[in-house]
């Protein structure tokens, strides 16, 4: 009965599962409506700083909000619908091994019960004519024939056995692969398509959580595809071979033990909703979290510079507190179902015994066999209704897992199945385009899709030329980045059309016409890799010497004075380079792709006098080559950088009031004259202000970037002895005594108590179910009619008294240990997240160390730590039920007891092989998953640079 007992497991809670609109980020933004969208702000900072529209062009009238609906679930054929035969053969293949693996158990129960049959049903009766010598070979021959028998059995258990361990290895090894393969599909198709959305899909999303949110949604995909998909298989085979099983051997005896299915499945039913509604809002609040995370790491130095630290670290704290209460409810909830699950399997047990001892006690025939009822027979069909039963709580996080995925992957189908009005996912018929030679604006008008209400083009019309250097020039607000965004067709107009070469711009590919542009924004874009790496992705095909000239054309002459050249890691947004250096690397990027035109989106605004003057002649040295034949289009507020301009385009709300060279513009003493006096009206008190800014950013620079060359220095010098201070340091982080992460719970200590009690009480629940199952089976071999109905009775209302047990402690322990775990989660999130504000400027620029290694491992160590308390939740109650078990069997033969010892260095052993097994497994997945989420991460929040 202990290999039955072994079957209880703890069921894990489903995942959470995020919602599929989440609120529209807030940026900082500096600029009016047409700049700030076109740079990626959210519509709550374009409401600050837009501009009534013009009463004789009316906006679009604006569309009330809906209702945020809840998100789509995928159907399970459509989960599994890009499967390819090679993985339909592996799940094939696994699932006949579930198959096997769950039907071995009911197997086993019917052996169990012939075993005990074969005890009981070769005594001899004595008769007083017999001689005593009569009386022991009837004895000798009934105990050789019960030998022979168990013999025969046991061969039989054994074989079933080995069955089962074949079957379970398929399973596990055929669904492991299976998940791998699947999730690979899913995380490659779904970044894909993802960076193939218009801009203004990602205007409407938060941007800064969208890779947390992807993430997690492969995880929960995984996660259903692994071993949890083939449990649930198991436990479903064996759900259906144990019932059928029972009703094979005594339908009556089993039609009376269904009557506790109802109120199993109304527990599970009403316990999975709960938890359902609570993890939708959880991990909704944790998105928020995520995305302060994400920002404060990407903006680490100005969080720093500017002594924001104290005040990010509030508004992390206040964002998880949602959080922790979710998950206390969503503890208490769990437990209570579990325990009223428990508890009404108990019951059944105890009217199962109660309505055979009747049978029994009535001397009636068994309609399925024909034969009286034996004491094996009943315990045969009781443990196969016990395990059937007992595994549709097993489906629970097979089902937990697979309505995750499903509400995962209709966010992933909903994004797949959204076709972009700009882009193009697949196979794209339009035309191709092989270079621009002019661009031409015809009456258009525009409004950005999330401010519909604001108009920020109104009828503009212009031409540019390739070979022309051209600047598009007016106040904040007036629509110049705008008119950038159009000819990268980052949008389509409202109104009007945007011409290229003389066509539609939507007749040609969009790839290819972006192909054409080299695009520079205003804060330059790098990623987390060398300097060569993020020349090269404008253009990864290049040559060596196409390279070297777009390096030397751009002026990078300041790479060969760094340690490793262009193999230099830049950092998280190159933030070991100074502002001018990324943008001269961002020049260099966009010259490497040989474009028609080259953009500058305000390439020197953001950047001191000396930087923009180098970043101005480089500029000026790419527009002097007349071989180039490169057109320049450049937006500026600084007028002092378009003087030497072709032509030069004066907008104001969004028209075009004039344009011309600068003298004539000048000769006109118009818009751009008025615009150009203000500036040099103000010249000379800017140039005051400058001289101080530059040499507080210069010191400050100089700090930085101190800390960040004598991190270097260190490493270089003393590699190897960090290496070991590093190795004894991780030894060391295995070593952390249980005392200091208990600390975490200081507060919560009181909590301890019960806890830990409900936990013992809720593990010794098992052990306690042995006794009344031992006492009905002896119960059953008595002579006497009364006495076995006596015994038999009060066995039935032991099962009762059990089953309230569990339901008080597991509702306790699990609530109480969810309250600890909770309130450790939330403490070392904020801890971790102090920590990595407290390091030096050198550690956010070390490789290891990006912005999305650093969020992934802020949620993974938490909850990995947190776990603490589920760990000490499930140690608490496997020793309550090892001392209540062992003390018992003692008890009841101490030989036996020991016999059974032997038998559990052997399972440890399996189970460490085991767990070394999955250990090395999830290290090497975390770390390629760590290095996959960091590319995504720099990819989403960064879509628009990508897409240029």
């Amino acid at each position: 009965m202990a290999m039955f007992c072994c079957e209880q497991q703890g069921k894990e809670v489903g995942e959470a599962i995020i919602n599929a609109d989440p609120p529209l980020q807030e940026d900082s933004a500096k600029n009016d409506v047409d700049e700030a969208v076109a740079k990626g702000a959210s519509p709550e900072l374009m409401a600050l700083a837009e501009e009534e529209p013009e009463e004789d062009a009316p906006a679009p009238q604006k569309e009330e909000a809906p209702t945020k609906p809840k998100p789509a679930m995928a159907s399970t054929w459509k989960l599994f619908s890009m499967m390819n035969c090679t993985e339909a053969l592996v799940l094939l293949v696994g699932t006949l091994g579930a198959i096997g693996n769950g039907v071995s158990q009911p197997l086993l129960c019917i052996v169990f019960g012939d075993l005990i049959d074969s005890m009981g049903t070769n005594t001899v009766p004595v008769f007083g004519s017999m001689t005593e010598a009569e009386v022991q070979a009837m004895l000798d021959q009934g105990m050789t024939g019960m030998m022979e028998e168990m013999q025969r059995l046991c061969v039989t258990m054994c074989l079933v056995g080995v069955g089962c361990t074949f079957a379970a290895t398929l399973q596990g090894a055929c669904f492991k692969v299976f998940s791998e393969m699947q999730t690979r599909k899913f995380r490659m198709v779904y970044f894909d398509i993802v960076l193939h959305q218009d801009v203004s899909w990602f205007d409407l999303k938060e941007v800064a959580a969208l890779p947390a949110e992807i993430n997690d949604d492969l995880d929960k995909i995984g996660d259903a595809f692994g071993d949890k998909f083939g449990n649930g298989i198991q436990a479903g085979s064996a759900f259906i071979a144990g019932f059928a099983c029972a009703f094979g051997m005594g339908w009556l005896v089993a039609l009376v033990m269904c009557a506790i299915l109802p109120f199993m499945g109304v527990g599970a039913a009403i316990m999975g909703k709960a938890v359902q509604e609570i993890q939708l809002e959880s991990q909704s609040w944790y998105a928020k979290a995520s995305a302060v995370v994400e920002e404060c790491l990407y903006a680490m130095r100005t969080v720093v510079a500017f002594g924001g630290e104290r005040r990010e670290l509030k508004k992390f704290g206040d964002a998880l507190v949602q959080t922790r209460r979710g998950g206390v409810r969503n503890g208490f909830k769990v437990g209570a179902g579990m325990g009223y699950t428990m508890m009404v399997v108990f019951f059944g047990y105890g009217l199962a015994f109660y309505f055979g001892m009747t049978l029994k006690y009535n001397n009636q025939i068994n309609p399925a066999t024909g034969q009286e009822w034996r004491p094996g027979n009943i315990m045969a069909i009781f443990f196969c209704i016990f395990i059937g039963s007992f595994m549709i709580g097993n489906l629970d996080p097979s089902i937990k897992a697979m309505m995750s995925a499903r509400m995962a992957a209709g966010r992933f189908f909903k994004v797949k199945d959204n076709k972009p009005e700009v882009q193009c996912i697949g196979n794209d018929t339009r035309q191709d385009l092989k270079s621009i030679t002019k661009f031409e604006l015809k009456d258009v008008v525009f409004y950005y899709p999330a401010r519909p209400e604001v108009k920020i083009l109104n009828g503009l019309s212009m031409s540019i030329t390739r070979g022309q250097k051209v600047a598009v020039v007016g106040e904040s607000g007036s629509g110049k980045s705008t008119v950038m965004a159009l000819l990268e067709r980052f949008y389509d107009p409202n109104t009007g059309t945007v011409l290229v070469n003389g066509q539609d711009m939507k007749t040609f590919k969009t790839t290819a016409l972006r192909r054409c542009i080299g695009y520079v924004g205003q804060e330059p874009v790098l990623f987390a890799s060398s300097i060569k790496h993020n020349i090269m992705q404008g253009c990864p095909e290049a040559s060596k010497e196409d390279f070297v000239q777009a390096c030397a054309d751009a002026q990078l002459g300041f790479v060969d004075n760094l340690p490793e050249k262009y193999n230099t890691f830049v950092g998280a947004g190159g933030g070991q380079l100074s502002g001018g250096q990324k943008q001269r690397i961002a020049i260099a990027r966009a010259l490497l792709k040989k474009a028609s035109f080259l953009f500058l989106d305000e390439a020197t605004s953001a950047l001191d006098n000396t930087s923009e003057k180098m970043i101005q002649q480089t500029i000026d040295s790419i527009s002097s080559k007349s071989d180039n034949g490169m057109g320049i289009v450049s937006i500026a507020h600084r007028l002092s950088t378009v003087r030497n301009a072709d032509l030069i385009y004066v907008l104001n709300r969004g028209s075009l009031v004039e344009h011309g060279n600068h003298a004539t513009l000048m000769e006109k003493k118009g818009a751009y004259y008025a615009l150009v006096a203000t500036q040099e009206s103000s010249q000379k008190a800017e140039e005051a202000e400058v001289v101080t800014t530059e040499h507080s950013s210069v010191m400050l620079a100089r700090q930085l970037s101190g800390h960040s060359a004598e991190s270097e220095t260190k490493r270089q010098a003393r590699e190897q002895k960090e290496e070991e201070e590093r190795t004894k340091q991780i030894n060391k982080q295995y070593q952390v005594p249980m005392g200091r992460l208990l600390s975490y719970n200081k507060p919560e200590w009181p909590f301890f108590v019960p806890a830990i009690l409900g936990a013992l009480v809720d593990g010794a629940a098992m052990p306690l179910c042995t006794v009344a199952l031992v006492g009905s089976m002896k119960a059953f071999y008595k002579t006497d009619k009364e006495e076995m109905r006596s015994d038999l009775e009060f066995m039935s209302l032991l099962f009762v008294i059990i089953g309230l047990s569990c339901l008080l402690g597991s509702t306790i322990s699990h609530g109480c240990f969810a309250i600890l775990g909770e309130a450790m989660t939330q403490r070392l999130r904020v801890n971790i997240l102090t920590t990595m504000f407290r390091q030096e400027v050198g550690f956010h620029d070390n490789p290891e160390n990006t912005p999305g290694m650093l969020s992934k491992a802020l949620e993974l160590w938490a909850f990995r730590v947190s776990t603490l308390c589920k760990s000490i939740q499930a140690k608490a109650a496997a020793l309550s039920s090892m001392l209540v078990g062992l003390t018992l069997a003692f008890a009841y033969c101490w030989q036996m007891a020991l016999i059974m010892l032997g038998s559990i260095p052997i399972m440890i052993v399996a189970n460490a092989i085991q767990m070394l097994v999955l250990l090395g497994a999830t290290k090497n997945e975390n770390e390629d998953l760590t290095m996959a989420q960091q590319i995504v991460t720099d990819s989403v929040m960064n879509a628009r640079t990508v897409q240029a």
